[in-house]
């Protein structure tokens, strides 16, 4: 899912653990915004093409909802979060929200065999084990790639309210309200810090050494 604003011309491109949700719902209701797609789209065989939340500007101009020229010619925003954060909340997210929707056949969690595999190990599993098995490997990624591919402006989590007033801004809009909290994920710890070992920290920042250096992140 997205948020566009064509007599704005901005598209708003949800990443997830952004807050990204509250930031939509804002634009939907006092900004000019409408959600695209409104529900996720599937093919013929029942299979994702894209999903309802955290669609791409590459999945909607693939999908036929967009334009390549079209996005080229809106003002496409979206927001990244430090990875050391983002992956604990996950994580929670997982084990206290997912974990009771594998008994619902017809919940998000089971379009991936991968995913439903995952949500069960957690349910058993420490954090640190959930590092080592997702990111056993030394290969370098971005967390946000894909939707950072288009953006022409990055908000970040850490100063959401302030980075979406800018970005406002920058397509006329002065007068911005303020960001609701929704879905809070209320079973996490304060500190994200208190979740790793020595371990996992080694593996975070090597999995997401180029997140980490492009936005000056640290542990």
């Amino acid at each position: 899912m997205a948020v566009i604003s064509r007599r704005n011309g901005y598209l708003f491109l949800l990443a997830p653990r952004t807050a990204s949700t509250a930031v939509g719902d804002v634009m939907c209701k006092q900004l000019g915004g409408r959600f695209i797609p409104k529900r996720d789209m599937l093919d013929e065989h029942g299979a994702l093409i894209v999903e309802r939340k955290h669609s791409t500007a590459r999945q909607l101009v693939d999908a036929g909802l967009l334009r390549r020229r079209g996005v080229d010619n809106l003002f496409v925003i979206t927001a990244v979060r430090n990875p050391f954060d983002s992956l604990v909340t996950w994580w929670v997210k997982k084990k206290t929200s997912y974990v009771p929707l594998l008994a619902d056949p017809n919940s998000f969690v089971h379009r991936s065999k991968s995913a439903v595999t995952d949500i069960r190990f957690v349910m058993d599993h420490t954090f640190d084990e959930w590092v080592s098995r997702n990111y056993a490997d030394a290969t370098p990624r971005s967390m946000y790639a894909e939707w950072l591919e288009d953006a022409d402006f990055v908000m970040r989590y850490e100063r959401l309210q302030d980075d979406f007033e800018a970005a406002m801004g920058r397509v006329g809009i002065d007068q911005v309200p303020l960001i609701p909290v929704l879905n809070p994920t209320e079973a996490k710890d304060a500190d994200y810090r208190s979740y790793y070992t020595p371990h996992s920290r080694r593996r975070v920042a090597r999995a997401f050494a180029p997140d980490l250096e492009r936005f000056g992140y640290r542990f």
